[in-house]
């Protein structure tokens, strides 16, 4: 089944950070700084996006050094308190249409943050994303989540927020975003640590085998299914290599018979060369007799 891809990534009013926009590519996107330039802020950003349950989000000490005041790994890397904080991904998804799966984070009592996921369909290509997240003006200012659904309907988009975080799941699953709908608990929690794992310790052990229990579901006839694929892979292998020597042969076969064409022209032309030249000299021969046999009249006439 054909998913979704991610292409972008916009981070608003984070700390250090107004507005932020990072091009994801479609096999791998590094990040490269020093120590504190933000790019586990940027990380946490995704994946608040991706799992908005506060419940399950705890990020003390990553990143930060000796935190006083609770988990800091959120509500410590939240900017203006004054407005709220957003971060936003925008897919494309297997229809080719845009879809933004973004999330409203508010302060609360330290450490507490609400988060208010939300979506943004039928957003149009040439629309950027800082034209519904940022309120533009000659000071640009973040705005509320509703008045987001305005900037957005503006555009043409529709703005969708959800109250449950199973709606959201189901809607990033129904629009081809999520490998499983995350209705269920365990479900959530194996997606959580599948995204903390690649985000703290890089592909792993732990990485690559949450990755496997959590996309594959156990099969009898796995081996089975694994050996006839490798059986058709050596088919196409093959087939692949025979295409190939038989297209070798026709471009051989097409330089020869190119070959064998330059030489019968040149032949051609040069038996009609070589006729002209006989022709003309037989019209200089005929020309020669006629003028003897006029000499001759003439001598026997003296």
């Amino acid at each position: 089944m054909t998913r979704a891809r991610a292409e972008e990534l916009v981070l608003v009013n984070w700390k250090g950070c107004f507005f932020q926009r990072y091009l994801l590519d479609p096999r791998v996107t590094a990040l490269e700084g020093s120590n504190g330039a933000g790019k586990t802020t940027v990380m946490i950003a995704a994946y608040v996006v991706l799992m908005p349950d506060m419940s399950r989000l705890r990020f003390t000490n990553l990143g930060e050094g000796a935190p006083t005041g609770g988990d800091r790994g959120i509500h410590g890397r939240l900017g203006d308190p004054a407005r709220p904080t957003f971060a936003a991904l925008a897919f494309r998804l297997p229809d080719g249409g845009r879809l933004v799966a973004g999330v409203q984070l508010e302060r609360r009592t330290d450490p507490v943050v609400e988060p208010t996921p939300f979506v943004i369909a039928d957003l149009p290509d040439a629309v950027g994303l800082e034209d519904v997240l940022l309120d533009r003006g000659d000071h640009d200012e973040v705005p509320l989540l509703e008045r987001v659904r305005e900037l957005a309907t503006r555009r043409g988009a529709h703005l969708k927020r959800f109250g449950a975080l199973k709606d959201y799941f189901a809607e990033l699953f129904d629009r081809g975003v999520t490998p499983l709908r995350l209705t269920a608990d365990e479900e959530r929690t194996k997606l959580n640590e599948m995204l903390r794992t690649s985000m703290v310790g890089g592909i792993s052990r732990a990485l690559t085998g949450g990755l496997r229990d959590f996309l594959l579901k156990e099969e009898v006839g796995l081996a089975d299914t694994l050996k006839r694929m490798r059986g058709n892979l050596d088919a196409c292998r093959q087939t692949r290599l025979e295409v190939q020597a038989a297209a070798a042969l026709e471009q051989e076969i097409h330089r020869i018979y190119e070959a064998g064409q330059r030489m019968f022209a040149a032949a051609a032309h040069a038996t009609r060369l070589a006729a002209d030249e006989r022709r003309a000299q037989l019209d200089e021969a005929g020309a020669r007799r006629e003028a003897a046999a006029g000499a001759l009249e003439a001598a026997d006439a003296a």
